[in-house]
């Protein structure tokens, strides 16, 4: 996945392997979870990704809090094809019964960004005189 948005309503299956391509911002997002992930569903961030996945929720209205966890903890979850099970390298949110997950961006990329800022706002104040 790269850019845009894959919407589901179920996934019923959970064998897959999917890749979360860099320079991406592109969103999964999956209604509802109707099967157990066991050791079947891998998913890749690769460096450079701002994409997310989310699960709305479980089979039968049950929330989906605690799955990214799961699948982290047990090697499910890649960074660049290599598994990460520190918890602290991705952005885990809920909203009701959903959990998303998401690639923390490097250090380098957070600096380039607060770098970028303070360039646009000494222009704004250089043509403001």
């Amino acid at each position: 996945m790269r850019d845009g948005i894959l919407h589901a309503t179920s996934m019923t299956t959970g064998k897959s392997a999917i890749n979360m391509m860099a320079g991406g911002t592109g969103d999964i997002v999956i209604d509802s979870l109707d099967t157990t992930l066991n050791a079947a569903l891998y998913l890749n961030f690769e460096t450079g990704n701002e994409g997310s996945f989310t699960f709305g929720q479980k089979t039968g209205g049950v929330s989906a809090g605690g799955t990214w966890q799961w699948l982290i903890n047990n090697g499910q979850i890649l960074i660049d094809g290599v598994v990460n099970t520190n918890l602290a390298s991705y952005s885990i949110t809920g909203a009701g019964l959903s959990s998303t997950i998401a690639l923390i961006p490097e250090p380098a990329t957070l600096g380039l960004i607060g770098l970028v800022g303070i360039g646009m706002l000494a222009i704004r104040r250089f043509v403001a005189l």
